[in-house]
């Protein structure tokens, strides 16, 4: 909903453009009230803030009109396991999972999070949580976009050892 008339008509008057041409206005009276310089710029503040005004007014209407033909919806989705891949990848710096395993709390946390955020789109609750479960297609791109994560994370990561011969 767009603001009120009134509101949008006294922001239209608030911007530097406006305030100098006010200004100049001010110090042209102050010096000599029977400048028609004063009117003139009095006028251009005139039709500036409703030009400003008129333009905003009309464009929100139009805005909300199109608005209203328009149905929003989204799904997002948030890639399960891809939030605890970050914490395995640059908490140690051996190969994660091969070379190096996280405490057991840690990796009891990681499947929990990862299965609950797998199963929750599926469950009973996905409606009223506002979930929609995604085509079993997704699956098979989630894995390779974390393979490739996984390996850049790790490229980057022997290259930063390698340049400063440390690791966090």
């Amino acid at each position: 909903m767009p603001p009120r008339w009134y509101l949008q008509l006294a922001k239209a008057y608030w911007n530097p453009f406006i305030a100098v041409l006010v200004f100049l206005a001010t110090v042209m009276y102050w010096q000599d009230p029977a400048d028609p310089g004063v009117v003139i710029l009095s006028v251009m503040v005139g039709i500036s803030g409703l030009l400003r005004f008129w333009q905003e007014f009309r464009s929100g209407r139009a805005a909300d009109a199109l608005k209203k033909l328009v149905t929003t919806t989204c799904a997002v989705q948030r890639r399960a396991g891809s939030g605890s891949a970050p914490v395995h990848m640059i908490r140690t710096r051996k190969i994660p999972f091969i070379q190096s395993r996280a405490s057991w709390p840690v990796m009891v946390m990681t499947v929990l999070a990862v299965l609950t955020g797998l199963w929750l789109p599926f469950s009973p609750l996905a409606p009223s949580l506002g979930f929609v479960a995604l085509p079993a297609s997704y699956f098979p791109w989630l894995i390779g976009v974390l393979l490739a994560y996984c390996t850049l994370t790790q490229i980057v990561k022997t290259w930063y050892i390698r340049r400063f011969n440390t690791w966090l």
